[in-house]
């Protein structure tokens, strides 16, 4: 029995032996990733090991600010790059077009799992997958993009003005029937509202009726909700019994299943022999010539990933 103590009390002492060297090897790793990129100016940490999560949290739940909204007032303030901090993982954010251009595309520097990932998946539902943005694929991304870069030439985005126009005069429709002072309305939603509009419009030639657009404006939200809140509360990944994660992982697959329905529809206009408008999806589909491996999903993560930009 006294052998049996013995042994119980030395691994104890092993055990908290080697938790204490894993404290200081993360430690004195933490602190190298903060030297290795201390030339980089950004907001100060308020944590050694949190970094600036308290700092986002705070404004979070005191001043009602989204991390999107915390991360432009920095932007303004550390302009035109700088890094923030989770834990021992360091976030570049960058605010200035050049800069942004030269690292996804000139150099296109390798992109980050960790961060991406979010991107493709809403809690294992598949969002934006594989597409122009999210694609970690060096050699896809690049096909992709040279499929893609005729669609953003200046005489296609000046042929857009006319769907945008019209648009506009429907936004401005929609506006006059709650200008009677009393109405409260949240011009956030009716700008994203508008927006999505214009971009199914332009994009696919889609339009939709006032329900079917409310519904897929909720159902976006709710799938860019979970992408937010999971860098927010990474711990939500391992809820699945919540109401709120859910939702967010059902709003990505019904935006999927809508983005489904534009491709096939457009798969049996082509078939048919119909004549096809030149607008994004069109580009979307050429894909599958110049990738013979891809799949329907994969387009579907394109259409996406346009609504998405």
């Amino acid at each position: 029995m006294a052998d049996l103590w013995i042994m119980l009390g030395l691994v104890i002492k092993l055990t908290l032996f080697c938790l204490i060297v894993l404290f200081l090897v993360f430690s004195l790793y933490v602190y190298y990733m903060h030297y290795k990129l201390s030339h980089i100016e950004g907001p100060p940490r308020g944590n050694f090991f949190l970094g600036n999560l308290l700092e986002i949290r705070r404004r979070r739940l005191v001043d009602g600010n989204n991390i999107h909204q915390t991360l432009a007032d920095w932007s303004i303030e550390y302009r035109p790059m700088f890094v923030i901090w989770f834990f021992h993982v360091p976030l570049i954010v960058i605010s200035d077009a050049d800069i942004a251009r030269q690292v996804l595309v000139v150099k296109n520097l390798p992109k980050d799992h960790f961060g991406y990932k979010r991107f493709q998946y809403v809690y294992g539902q598949r969002f934006l997958g594989s597409g122009l943005f999210s694609d970690l694929n060096r050699l896809t991304w690049e096909t992709k993009r040279r499929t893609f870069t005729p669609l953003f030439h200046r005489n296609k985005l000046f042929d857009g003005f006319p769907t945008l126009n019209s648009c506009c005069d429907n936004f401005l429709s929609r506006l006059e029937k709650y200008a009677d002072g009393k109405t409260e309305i949240s011009l956030a939603d009716e700008f994203l509202l508008v927006t999505l509009e214009t971009i199914l419009k332009w994009s696919c030639n889609l339009e939709m009726n006032n329900d079917d657009r409310l519904v897929f404006e909720k159902n976006f939200k709710n799938a860019l909700h979970g992408i937010s809140l999971s860098f927010q509360s990474p711990a939500t990944a391992y809820m699945p019994w919540s109401n709120l994660r859910r939702r967010c992982v059902e709003g990505a697959r019904l935006t999927r299943v809508t983005a489904k329905s534009v491709v096939e529809m457009r798969q049996k206009d082509i078939d048919a022999g119909k004549e096809i408008p030149e607008d994004a999806l069109s580009y979307v589909l050429k894909l599958k010539e110049a990738l013979p491996n891809c799949d329907i999903e994969d387009l579907v993560d394109m259409v996406v990933t346009v609504v998405f930009g």
